[in-house]
């Protein structure tokens, strides 16, 4: 090993405990907080940082527009934190490859480091066995790096002295995005994202009045390692009766609080056989179910969730037949099929229905209610594929968390930082719309976002030619909605598996039957099935808590959600 790469290798060796210590160690300049509205000259003088932010683009985003878009925003970190953005945007379908082998780049660096960092323990041993001092050993002392605690400046072409941001390192990776409830567990488990408990509890704790409080009870997985982007949770099953039908014959709409309540008015309508109306749309099922099964499809082992259920709250795990709108639903189906007045789910041309249910966002309300009463049949409800959609990061390879995470709190509370990583920069890709000042315009095509994947939705505005009041109804079906009480729990494993198949298998099996009975033989076959589950020996032990096969992670969700918590 020559002398001028001992010399180097000492040089990387200097560093080694600042590196494997966390390069995202905090200094003191590094916390201040963004609860407020000043820069970083009134907060006092902090050291440049340059980070870097990876996020997901269309493919029609030209890489001018993002340097366009990266000057914008870097005008407002520069003066409110010292902080420059190197921005990234990848097409949608290359992003998780490019993420993934940016970590892996860096852990090759990591690996190097280590390599040259044991030879050069094993050089120094060889030569105290000589007597000799490394010291002694290397020639001339190796070129220091520029102390990153020095400020350097520059004078620029308005003779004004600048600040110099320094360039993002080649093994730095600050903020990335998130997709998804596997990538999320695996980077939070493989330690290549940072939790951030402690940050929402000091200088980003604002994060917690704008985000919705259920996202980030979910994303709690023995600590937080990504911040959800705010969006609108899943969709609504809207009941509706057909204002004409129901006043002409005199029913009045209190009576219709719920979809077994309709089934007179369903049959009177029938009876009439009436042109161009359909009794009922088509199929209806019982809303809002829960299904304690491997896959979340139709299982003996349910409940019903209401709106404000809330994360981990208690449900009492039973079987189908316990649970009376499942019997109501199945009584009123079974008759009014038997009288052939349910729809295939679509109507002709000229036609209309008397009762029926349609699946949507807030705005199917907007869309009904002239001609029909319009209720809530099932809430929206999140599950996992909603809540881990879209969430920003810290990798354990920043310069600094406290800093990253200034960046995602502007992100999320800054509406015109926010607007400007969604739509580019104003006068160039989007303006305001001349006749309405709620509104923007686009101006360009070649910067394009997905809103979610880029910070709190409803901050910024929807969309082109769409009023921020579009958000008001978006709100409000977040308020209405329910979350899935089984999110993060992998309660199935090898060992525990058949037990989940014999589940599904028993599961089809009465489900078959039930869709077999006819309406007249309905009351005398349900009871049947209900008293055969009652003794049957899976559900009785799986209620019960008896397989001593079950695993700890059954155990657990039990006792969360069981009726004897």
């Amino acid at each position: 090993m020559s002398k001028k790469l001992i010399a180097l290798i000492l040089g990387i060796f200097m560093l080694l405990s600042v590196f494997f210590t966390g390069c995202n160690s905090k200094k003191p300049e590094e916390t201040t907080g963004t609860g407020d509205d000043k820069t970083a000259e009134e907060t006092g003088d902090r050291k440049p940082m340059t980070l870097s932010l990876w996020l997901p683009t269309d493919s029609s985003t030209s890489q001018a527009a993002v340097k366009q878009v990266e000057k914008a925003l870097n005008e407002i970190t520069e003066l409110k934190f010292s902080t420059r953005l190197e921005l990234h945007a990848v097409s949608d379908d290359e992003y998780q490859e490019a993420i993934d082998a940016k970590i892996d780049s860096i852990a090759d660096v990591e690996q190097r480091i280590k390599r040259e960092s044991e030879s050069l323990k094993q050089k120094e041993i060889e030569l105290a066995e000589q007597g000799i001092r490394m010291d002694e050993y290397v020639e001339s002392e190796p070129e220091s790096e520029i102390d990153e605690e020095t400020v350097e400046t520059m004078i620029d072409e308005n003779g004004d002295t600048v600040s110099v941001y320094p360039e993002v390192k080649e093994d730095q990776l600050d903020i990335f995005l998130i997709r998804g409830y596997d990538n999320y567990k695996r980077y939070a488990d493989e330690g290549l994202a940072e939790m951030l408990d402690s940050e929402l509890t000091g200088n980003s704790r604002l994060l917690r009045t704008y985000i919705f409080p259920s996202f980030l009870e979910c994303v709690n997985q023995g600590g937080i390692y990504a911040i959800p982007n705010n969006h609108v949770i899943g969709e609504y099953q809207f009941l509706l009766i057909n204002k004409e039908l129901a006043e002409k014959y005199d029913y009045d709409e209190s009576e219709f609080d719920t979809f077994a309540n309709c089934r007179d008015f369903i049959v009177d309508i029938g009876d009439m056989h009436l042109d161009g109306v359909v009794p009922l749309l088509g199929e209806v099922e019982p809303g809002n179910m829960v299904y304690f099964s491997s896959d979340g499809n139709w299982s003996l082992l349910a409940d019903r969730v209401e709106a404000g259920y809330g994360y981990k709250s208690e449900i009492e795990l039973g079987t189908i037949f316990d649970l009376p709108i499942v019997n109501d639903v199945i009584r009123v189906m079974k008759q009014v099929e038997s009288l052939g007045y349910v729809g295939n789910g679509t109507v002709k041309e000229g036609e209309k229905f008397a009762v029926g249910v349609v699946k949507g966002d807030f705005t199917l309300k907007e869309k009904y209610e002239d001609d029909y009463y319009v209720h809530i049949h099932a809430v929206p409800y999140a599950d996992e594929d909603d809540i881990f959609a879209s969430m920003f990061a810290v990798s354990p390879y920043t310069k600094s968390v406290s800093r990253s995470m200034e960046i995602i709190t502007y992100l999320n509370t800054n509406e015109t930082f926010r607007t400007i990583l969604q739509y580019g920069v104003q006068g160039v890709h989007w303006d305001i719309d001349p006749n309405d000042p709620d509104v923007i315009v686009s101006r360009s095509d070649d910067y394009k976002m997905n809103i979610e994947d880029t910070g709190n939705i409803f901050i910024t505005y929807p969309d082109f030619g769409v009023p921020m009041s579009f958000w008001d109804g978006a709100k409000q079906q977040n308020l209405d909605s329910a979350t899935s009480p089984f999110i993060g729990f992998e309660y199935v494993t090898d060992a525990n598996r058949a037990e989940y198949e014999e589940l599904a298998k028993l599961s089809a099996r009465i489900k078959a039957q039930i869709d077999a009975i006819s309406y007249e033989n309905l009351s005398k076959e349900l009871g049947a099935l209900r008293k055969q589950m009652a003794v049957n020996n899976l559900l009785v032990d799986m209620l019960n808590e008896k397989d001593s096969e079950m695993e700890d992670s059954f155990a657990a969700m039990y006792k969360v959600y069981s009726k004897g918590k």
